[in-house]
């Protein structure tokens, strides 16, 4: 038993080891936050604590565009300070308002 111990932790060792690799890849550097605004007083729109609103993006430019999720806080605001500077599709789902169409768009 004492011989296979440092056998072993050498073994554990060396795999933990060769097993990492360097990350190169570029971290995060954008940023998306908001506020759901009522149309007629300006005011932030309050949102349900218990399953509220959630904000669904795609991230575009990559094989696989599978929908991530941002929930909105009970104020009505948003952030996600982690994300890459690309292009995305926005829609906000689940939530306690109608959302408008965009200037000049066919929504």
């Amino acid at each position: 038993m004492n011989r296979i111990l440092p056998y072993t932790s050498a073994l554990l060792l060396f795999f933990g080891v060769t097993a990492c690799s360097v990350d190169n890849y570029p971290a995060p550097d954008s940023q998306l936050y908001g506020t759901f605004l009522d149309i007629e007083t300006n005011e932030p729109v309050e949102q349900d604590i218990i399953r509220g609103s959630t904000i669904e993006y795609i991230e575009h430019g990559y094989a696989s565009q599978t929908k991530q999720t941002m929930i909105v806080k009970n104020d009505g605001t948003y952030r996600n300070n982690l994300i890459f500077a690309n292009t995305y599709t926005i829609a906000p789902v689940r939530g306690n308002f109608v959302p408008m169409a965009p200037p000049g768009g066919d929504h």
